[in-house]
């Protein structure tokens, strides 16, 4: 009965070392472009048209480039799969299109993140798909 309830321990145990082992994806020096956006209740993906590209910096900021101004924030990964993204402050140079508004208005309420292959998916209220750029 000792050896059988040792032999459970030892398999918990190596169980729970592997989990630990398991990686959360590195956001850190990376850039997407942002491929669909999904605002919460929507029926359909909006498609950008134009690149807007989102950059995870090394000090946990975060920037995009819209259409004529750049946004800035800071974001914060406390566990695996689990984003905030601040409010981002714009520069205000002119007017950035609707489309471009509402990706700024979307990313503080992503609350979640997956990586599958070159794919960055947020999703908390609303939606939003991202390509990796190299």
């Amino acid at each position: 009965m000792m050896r059988i309830s040792l032999c459970l321990l030892l398999l918990a145990l190596l169980l729970g070392a592997s989990r630990c082992n398991e990686t959360t994806p590195d956001l850190n020096g990376t850039r997407w472009k942002v491929t669909e956006i999904r605002q919460p209740n929507a029926s359909s993906a909006q498609l950008p048209t134009k690149d807007y590209v989102l950059e995870f910096r090394d000090n946990k900021s975060v920037g995009i480039k819209l259409d004529i101004n750049n946004c800035f924030g800071n974001y914060e990964i406390a566990d695996a799969g689990k984003i905030s993204i601040q409010p981002l402050a714009c520069t205000k140079a002119c007017c950035d299109s609707d489309l471009a508004m509402q990706i700024i208005g979307l990313l503080p309420q992503m609350t979640d993140y997956q990586i599958k292959n070159n794919t960055l998916r947020l999703s908390g209220s609303g939606k939003m798909a991202l390509q990796k750029v190299e």
